[in-house]
């Protein structure tokens, strides 16, 4: 489509959506008049013919600027182009900016997710690392029976009284074990067997008290009697 400056009769080819995203006002690219399109707006070129030129590759939301004009553009052809009115400019161009903005942003989302993601597994190691250094290690095995001795409850009739020492060789301090002490025939078949919690062979007992590296410790155990058929003992702690 053609239409004419109606100032310097210049002619300019345009397209519809142009015109109408301008409202019709359009700059002329050889006086620099603003003039309404729509007046001369033809399929034809007018008569008498002037030098027409191509306003295809100018936005129609944004004015041409020129180092030699105001208000011009230079294209590939060295020829001036139209330039639209700055305030023909419409809210078609907001739905571009909003995504440029929100790429960005959805960037930094994914990077972040991404990186507590990896955090995590690193979190719960060192909290399960830290609850493990807080618990007390209970080593069984590294507390041995030093001595012991066994005889007839001097005051209650058919009891056996087991006096003995038990050590911790471990390298760090740990837990009051709770011991197992079974008595056994000729033929190690367990007589009788009986497991003593802390609390019941050690006085003023309390769940804080720890048995330090090295330490001995002097136990008392109280067991019924099962008679002469008993010949072993064994302990074994827990």
């Amino acid at each position: 489509m053609f239409t004419q400056c109606q100032k310097c009769k210049a002619i300019f080819r345009v397209n519809l959506r142009e015109v109408t995203a301008a409202k019709g006002k359009l700059r002329c690219g050889e006086c620099y008049s603003v003039f309404d399109a729509t007046k001369t707006l033809s399929n034809t070129m007018p008569t008498p013919f002037q030098e027409v030129v191509d306003l295809q590759s100018v936005s129609p939301f944004k004015a041409a600027t020129s180092s030699n004009k105001p208000g011009t553009d230079k294209n590939q052809t060295g020829k001036d182009t139209i330039s639209i009115r700055e305030n023909s400019q419409n809210t078609a161009t907001k739905p571009n900016t909003y995504t440029k903005k929100r790429q960005p942003l959805n960037k930094w989302l994914l990077i972040a997710a991404i990186f507590l993601a990896l955090l995590l597994p690193v979190q719960i190691y060192f909290n399960m690392k830290s609850r493990a250094a807080e618990e007390p290690r209970h080593k069984p095995d590294k507390i041995q029976m030093v001595n012991y001795n066994v005889f007839a409850h001097p005051n209650e009739s058919g009891v056996l009284l087991i006096s003995a020492t038990m050590k911790n060789i471990a390298k760090f301090e740990q837990p009051y074990p709770v011991i197992e002490v079974s008595l056994r025939d000729s033929h190690s078949r367990v007589i009788a067997l009986r497991r003593f919690r802390p609390s019941e062979y050690l006085q003023n007992y309390n769940k804080k008290l720890m048995l330090a590296t090295n330490q001995q410790s002097q136990i008392k155990l109280k067991i019924s009697d099962p008679g002469s058929k008993a010949t072993r003992f064994r302990f074994k702690f827990y």
